[in-house]
């Protein structure tokens, strides 16, 4: 092994043993999980990974932190929907709120915008920004052949607008999603929005983890739940 990759390696064993053990054991879980469910031939077997993939439903009713999720059907023909985290109005003051559309890891093919950990995170991020998390649940494969997430994330952008949110949104991916953001397909959709912001954050690797908060004040409305 070169010195540079042994030098990577100490420092990323440095950066998980810097984590509570908890966290260490839920990457660990998590990462196992994901090696075990994904077959030879391409397919997922998601009964397995539903073990480790616990599921969280939104809220109305704020958490101990004062966050507020709700789900938002953004096309209910193919099931396409996300999950809107609002802050607590002492956080979100008077000013004109941000918003921050996230989208999750897992290869295309595993995750949810239900899946706790995620959830968790999105709240903390609301929580530490201030700002309203729109976290999009894209269709995934092998189930939904390309480029079905590539559409989704096109749309769930566009329903933005098109219902009364801002058009100046900060889009976050995480991890291998971040392609979701450089892709020519996306890009085009990006055209008539040239004041979106766009920022990666790799949680599944979590001592390389680093958020960008260049973000603009907006104004806009949080869509209705789901009823």
């Amino acid at each position: 092994m070169s010195g540079e990759k042994m030098g990577a390696a100490k420092k990323k064993g440095q950066g998980l043993a810097a984590l509570p053990w908890t966290v260490r054991f839920q990457v660990f879980a998590l990462s196992a999980a994901c090696d075990l469910s994904q077959r030879r031939d391409g397919t997922v077997n998601r009964s397995l990974f539903s073990l480790v993939d616990r599921q969280t439903r939104a809220s109305s009713r704020p958490d101990a932190r004062g966050v507020r999720s709700a789900d938002v059907a953004v096309d209910a023909s193919r099931g396409l929907w996300a999950r809107v985290f609002s802050p607590s109005t002492e956080q979100a003051g008077t000013a004109p709120l941000s918003v921050v559309m996230y989208f999750h890891g897992g290869g295309f093919s595993l995750l949810s915008a239900a899946s706790t950990s995620l959830d968790a995170m999105c709240r903390r991020f609301c929580r530490e920004l201030g700002a309203v998390v729109v976290s999009v649940n894209y269709r995934l494969v092998p189930e939904h052949r390309y480029p079905a997430a590539y559409d989704d994330g096109e749309d769930a952008l566009r329903y933005l607008a098109t219902t009364g949110l801002p058009a100046d949104i900060s889009l976050t991916r995480s991890n291998n999603e971040a392609q979701l953001g450089e892709d020519d397909h996306l890009a085009t959709a990006m055209d008539p929005y040239s004041r979106v912001n766009y920022s990666l954050i790799t949680p599944e690797r979590p001592w390389r983890c680093r958020v960008l908060r260049e973000m603009n004040p907006l104004s806009g409305r949080v869509p209705e739940a789901i009823s």
